[in-house]
């Protein structure tokens, strides 16, 4: 398992104990980041009438909250990590971006419909993707068995 695929995924209280002092600071600014650029996104598109956004980013203890493993958001408390000059770059734009989320106005319907048909077609995209992939390997399985001189597969 590779540095990130241990600290970038959601963790019960158990394991956050565990990596929060060699990973913590990574997974934190990592978290920032993602949190940011969604807010910057939603000033410049709109935000989706399914999200409050000062819900989610009113406020400093609201943005260290705001955990959504969708989307690869995770929450902390230290407070300390936030004083790292990278993440206080971030929260310079996270005050920036909320200033210009109080007057933004909401996604039209038609505005979201076409954001949520553009991630359809993605993922129909990866699907084809994975497909094609496991019949790859599926043709590689059965040339590697035949190899050996097994005819099928238990």
């Amino acid at each position: 398992m590779s540095n990130e695929e241990i600290w970038d995924r959601d963790l019960s209280p158990a394991a956050w104990n565990k990596i929060k002092n060699k990973h913590g600071p990574a997974r934190i600014e990592a978290s920032l980041r993602r949190k940011v650029e969604i807010l910057e996104k939603w000033s410049v598109q709109g935000v989706p009438s399914t999200m409050a956004w000062k819900k989610f980013a009113g406020s400093r203890t609201k943005l260290r909250a705001w955990h959504d493993p969708t989307l690869r958001l995770w929450k902390w408390s230290d407070d300390e990590a936030e004083k790292r000059p990278n993440c206080m770059l971030l929260l310079d734009r996270w005050r920036a971006v909320k200033e210009i989320l109080k007057s933004a106005k909401p996604l039209r319907p038609e505005h979201e419909l076409e954001l949520l048909k553009k991630k359809i077609t993605s993922l129909e995209l990866q699907i084809v993707g994975l497909i094609a992939d496991k019949a790859w390997l599926e043709e590689e399985v059965l040339a590697t068995h035949h190899a050996f001189g097994q005819s099928r597969l238990r």
